[in-house]
């Protein structure tokens, strides 16, 4: 098996959240809303422009 390695860094963070959720699709955004409700300081992240995952890029056929 291959692997990349690559040098330790420091990253800034911008705020402090005790959840943090990867994805805006349908489950991560569930995740997020369940986290929140439950009095978790919570963060999503999404990589594209708007959430919704496959509901909004058109990967659904119904």
């Amino acid at each position: 098996m291959r692997a990349i390695t690559e040098a330790a860094r420091e990253t800034r963070v911008a705020n402090s959240s005790e959840v943090l959720v990867c994805g805006g699709g349908p489950a991560g955004f569930a995740a997020a809303i369940a986290a929140a409700r439950a009095g978790a300081r919570t963060t999503l992240l999404e990589v594209h422009g708007q959430l919704g995952g496959v509901w909004t890029s058109g990967l659904l056929s119904w």
